[in-house]
């Protein structure tokens, strides 16, 4: 069933990095049902190759290169894992995007022995062959930095860094800059020029120093310093030796090489000696380095659900948190979290019914290895005591009567369950998201629903939904029923992936059946310009579309911005209906396309159904479009079109609902200069400018149907490009072009 309902930019725009996550993730059951077989997928040219892996503290980063012969034809790839040696079938432990060519397994404990492999999958979901095996056994690994003196290079585990300034010999003492050893230990370092004093904080620890004095405090007590610490060429000195003891490192010095080895031991990574932790306590910590892994362990009750974050987290610092199970092989993925919000790089979880006596949680660093740095944070635990927050507990709701309720945190999770009548379309939505903060600020809260169905206590994910609410934020599940199946559905609401606490109203109400379920109710649309916001309601479910070609036109048909649990397969038809001349299941993005040139003007049709009839893993939300120019921009940011920065344009379709995505590498100082220009009466465009983490750096100005904006780079690295319609407008679209330049601006 088929509206013409709009998203705004301000809550589509990032939105699928989650939808992605959570469709890899739960693929796993649908997929291993379906394997296929035969093909060119199975030729030796299609399996990935170079597979190699690097063992470190609580984690193994796994490589690959691409099948040499078909790396165009791959929509995804999957890593898989044995535990020990491999017997038996692997277990499916990550997914890529197509252009992914490593991954991090988080899921793994240290000492134990891990076997990979990898293998591309195609079309219709056919996987490759194996590829070849790696093995790695994760293991402790303490930081260990090494530096001589009168040399700005230096080496963190085993990677070359530069120094502001060299090590040097001042009255026998090995002198080097406090932000050097201060960063790479995980430290927070301050100075006050008024009253020369130096702070670092390591955790809980705090070492207080003054210039040019032997004076200083560790935690409060007073001690003497051998060596003060002093300014030489503008850099403040400290002496190695001692600030690194203070933190609890080792400190090693080789006279005839003038070589110093500073080594902090990671006594934390390992079950004995996990630190005690109590409910309601924040407990001040760090990551010693990108290596380093914390393990905490909290006496809890059993059957009780409980929330795990971090927070105050220092410069560098961008925590990963895992919850263990020790007794067990494989930990709980479901029980991880990198960032808790778009706009954070703290970690939250919520944990439902752990069995006790102790709940093990680790966290680790979100970008392990060589010399990332780390840093400062806290960590809390608190038993949430919220009624609806397992199954077990979900509140009754009935149809046509909504229930106001409130997201607490970016991990909480609100259940609910219902009875539904067969043959019937249902809306499930979320409205109402508007509030004031506890502290007494607007909010604006940003919700995802998810659709389970209990069928004799078998449960079975039906459909999830981020964005396609009327609202900001507000998310919307169309479903049909089953025929004769006595079922319990429930329904959770959770943050979305802005993850932003606030009010919500759930509610569920009958809707018109759908009126595009065969090519005669086939819904219009127009080439460039169109892209009904669609759902897939039930199993039985088939949507149909049509559109007027010009024959010898090339013609682009895609699914696009698909809901979680959405899989779509893509059919076209000729307007005699007699055959089917194109079918698609996967294209890269994760949609479904054709490309086709029109033999002939006339009246085409397409049908979009879901991917297996006899599975209830694949219903959700989609956007059906044709466009002309090329195959329709997705808004992932691993898609993004590169931009030269010679003023070439680009040249693109704005259909409804859509933001596509353009890249370029900027250099920090630097002006650049980006334009978007309509081509055609009635299109504008829109602006905005984002980071890596999805942050907005700038937002366009519009001049008419164009938009352009000026920008002087804060930062060095990857910048992307959004162009949307004004205010997600559903009539401004239409076919435009985008360009960037760049001049020179003042260095920072």
């Amino acid at each position: 069933m088929s509206e013409s309902r709009t998203p705004r930019l301000g809550r589509d725009l990032l939105t699928v990095g989650l939808v992605l996550a959570v469709l890899l993730a739960s693929a796993g059951p649908m997929v291993a049902r379906a394997a296929a077989t035969g093909g060119p997928a199975t030729d030796p040219g299609a399996i990935p190759v170079s597979v190699r892996v690097e063992p470190g503290n609580a984690v193994v980063h796994v490589m690959w290169e691409p099948p040499p012969l078909m790396a165009d034809s791959v929509i995804s790839y999957r890593v898989y894992r044995w535990t020990g040696e491999a017997k038996d079938d692997p277990k499916w432990v990550l997914a890529g995007w197509p252009f992914q060519r490593e991954l991090l397994d988080r899921t793994v404990v240290n000492g134990r022995t891990y076997t990979y492999m990898v293998r591309a999958v195609y079309d219709n979901k056919i996987e490759s062959k194996d590829s070849d095996r790696a093995v790695a056994t994760p293991q402790v690994l303490d930081l260990r930095i090494e530096l001589t003196v009168n040399e700005k290079t230096a080496t963190v585990n085993a990677e070359t860094v530069t120094l502001d300034a060299p090590a040097q010999m001042v009255k026998g003492r090995t002198m080097v800059p406090l932000r050097f050893v201060g960063t790479y230990l995980g430290a927070a370092v301050d100075y006050d020029g008024t009253t020369k004093k130096l702070t670092a904080t390591l955790g809980e620890r705090v070492v207080v120093l003054w210039l040019d004095k032997t004076k200083a405090l560790i935690d409060g007590k007073e001690t003497t310093v051998s060596a003060p610490p002093t300014s030489i060429g503008g850099r403040t000195m400290v002496p190695i030796r001692f600030i690194s003891e203070a933190f609890g490192a080792a400190v090693g010095f080789d006279a005839a090489t003038r070589r110093v080895t500073v080594t902090m031991a990671d006594t934390d990574a390992v079950w004995d000696g996990a630190t005690p932790f109590e409910i309601g306590q924040a407990v001040k910590n760090a990551l010693n380095g990108s290596n380093d892994v914390d393990i905490f362990r909290v006496s809890i009750t059993s059957d009780q659900t409980y929330r795990i974050w971090t927070t105050s987290l220092g410069q560098g610092c961008d925590t990963f948190l895992t919850v263990l199970r020790p007794e067990e092989t494989e930990l709980v993925v479901r029980w991880s979290n990198d960032d808790a919000t778009h706009d954070t790089l703290a970690s939250e979880t919520t944990v439902e019914n752990p069995s006790g006596p102790f709940l093990y949680f680790r966290v680790q660093s979100a970008q392990p290895g060589g010399a990332n740095t780390a840093g400062n944070y806290s960590v809390s635990v608190e038993r949430v005591t919220e009624r609806n927050d397992t199954t077990m507990s979900a509140i009754p709701i009935k149809v046509g009567t909504p229930y106001s309720a409130v997201i607490h945190s970016p991990s909480d999770w609100d259940w609910y369950s219902f009875t539904l009548s067969p043959n019937q379309e249902y809306a499930i939505r979320t409205s109402g998201l508007e509030g004031t903060g506890p502290d007494g600020k607007p909010v604006q809260g940003d919700t995802y629903l998810y659709l389970i169905v209990d069928v004799y206590r078998r449960f079975w994910s039906v459909a999830a939904d981020d964005d396609s609410g009327v609202e900001a934020g507000a998310s919307e599940i169309r479903y049909r029923p089953l025929v004769d199946v006595p079922a319990t559905y429930y329904i959770c609401v959770s943050a979305g992936w802005r993850g932003h606490p606030g009010p919500y109203t759930i509610s569920l109400e009958p809707v018109t059946a759908e009126s595009d379920e065969t090519y005669i109710q086939a819904t219009a649309v127009v080439p460039d310009h169109d892209a009904p916001l669609t759902w897939l309601n039930s199993d039985r479910d088939q949507d149909w579309f049509k559109f007027e070609a010009k024959a010898g036109v090339r013609y682009f048909l895609q699914t696009v911005n698909l809901t979680a649990y959405c899989d779509t397969v893509l059919t076209l038809y000729g307007n005699s209906m007699a055959t089917a001349l194109l079918t698609n299941d996967d294209t890269p993005e994760a949609g479904s396309g054709v490309e086709w040139v029109a033999p002939a003007d006339g009246t085409y049709y397409a049908c979009v159904t879901q991917w297996n009839p006899e599975d209830y893993l694949c219903l959700g939300a989609y956007r059906f479009c044709v466009t002309t120019i090329g195959r329709e921009r997705t808004n992932y940011f691993g898609f993004a079109e590169p931009l030269t920065l010679d003023g070439s344009a680009l040249t693109g379709s704005l259909v409804q609902g859509d933001t596509d995505s353009y890249v370029f590498e900027a250099t920090r100082g630097l002006t650049y200069d980006i334009k978007a220009t309509p081509f055609e009466d009635g299109c504008a465009t829109s602006l905005v400018l984002v980071d890596e983490h999805g942050r907005v750096l700038a937002e366009g100005a519009d001049a008419g149907s164009a938009s352009s904006l000026s920008w002087q780079a804060t930062l060095t690295g990857k910048v992307y490009i959004v162009v949307s319609a004004p205010d997600g407008d559903p009539d401004a679209t239409g076919i435009y072009s985008v360009s960037l330049k760049t001049g020179k601006g003042p260095s920072y």
